[in-house]
């Protein structure tokens, strides 16, 4: 993966309409939210479903539990539909100082601000 400054979006979503985006960073994989009102210390958003991308082909070879994928950081997903699931996230503290890229949930799970990223990790 490309490095990118931390205030450069960046998506692996097509056809993904123009919005505020945050990606919930979970054990391995990672889920987009789409934010639909905010101030300066939450944000309220909802959960953005995509659909698998024909163009993206796994490459699997033998390793692992049963296979490994070798290919698996150049996903690419199709933006489905935005679902009614809600919820609020807070601005969390950060060891970067000044930093607005960290939220998070009532039930701890982190927020990354500026981006749009849909990983399902194929090698777990």
């Amino acid at each position: 993966m490309k490095t990118r400054a931390y205030n450069e979006f960046h998506t692996n979503i097509k056809n993904l309409p123009e919005g505020e985006y945050l990606t919930e960073t979970m054990h391995s994989d990672r889920a987009v939210w789409k934010v639909i009102s905010k101030t300066a210390k939450t944000m309220t958003v909802v959960e953005v479903n995509v659909k698998k991308d024909p163009e993206f082909k796994p490459a699997f070879h033998a390793g692992g539990f049963v296979a490994h994928c070798s290919n698996q950081s150049d996903q690419t997903w199709l933006f489905d539909h935005v679902t009614d699931r809600q919820k609020t996230v807070r601005l969390k503290k950060s060891k970067y100082s000044g930093s607005d890229l960290l939220w998070g949930d009532k039930h701890g799970a982190t927020f990354v601000a500026n981006g749009a990223i849909h990983f399902h990790d194929f090698n777990f």
